[in-house]
């Protein structure tokens, strides 16, 4: 067996571990932009896990499948900003979770354009749950906080239709139409 030279500290702007065929399977390196990869490769030499840091420092974690796309991607944005995306095989986000600056909370599932279907939402008191329709306006929505408890159903443009709002007794149940103008109120 050789001899092998041991150091303290290796010095490179890139490093590349390989197999017994003398193939890369693992890459580290510092990028023209001066962000940080580790990039690990299958036997096919494809990027399947890539650990990156940007040029601001921000961390970021993808899984791809064999094609390449980005199937799991962790994302720590400066500002204390954390996002988990869950990809299909076309790259579309179908699932994003969001803590936003340590105190919101956001959840999205998205269709298959990768346009929010499903909302929800936790934010400084105010949590709302919303159903989008095909075009991706709001088509109902439960908001909860504040003192306020509402759930409305839009029109197809997105503009409440029909609102039932409970502040303090009594509830009311207005029916509004186009801008606003309440056509229906049965409140207290």
């Amino acid at each position: 067996m050789p001899e092998v030279e041991t150091h303290e500290i290796l010095r490179a702007k890139r490093l590349e571990l390989v197999d017994s065929s003398d193939e890369p399977r693992a890459v580290i390196g510092v990028q023209p932009d001066e962000s940080v990869i580790v990039a690990l490769l299958d036997k096919q030499q494809r990027d399947r896990m890539t650990i990156a840091v940007g040029p601001d420092g921000s961390p970021t974690l993808l899984l791809k499948d064999e094609s390449g796309t980005a199937r799991l991607a962790c994302l720590a944005e400066s500002g204390g900003n954390v996002q988990v995306q869950l990809n299909d095989s076309s790259g579309i986000s179908r699932l994003t979770f969001s803590l936003i600056a340590d105190s919101d909370v956001a959840l999205f599932l998205n269709n298959a354009s990768g346009d929010p279907v499903v909302s929800l939402l936790i934010a400084q008191g105010v949590n709302s749950v919303s159903v989008n329709g095909d075009d991706g306006n709001p088509a109902a929505t439960i908001m909860v906080g504040g003192g306020v408890r509402s759930v409305s159903v839009n029109a197809d443009d997105g503009t409440p239709a029909a609102i039932m709002l409970y502040d303090s007794p009594p509830a009311s149940i207005k029916i509004v139409g186009k801008h606003g103008r309440v056509l229906w109120d049965a409140g207290g």
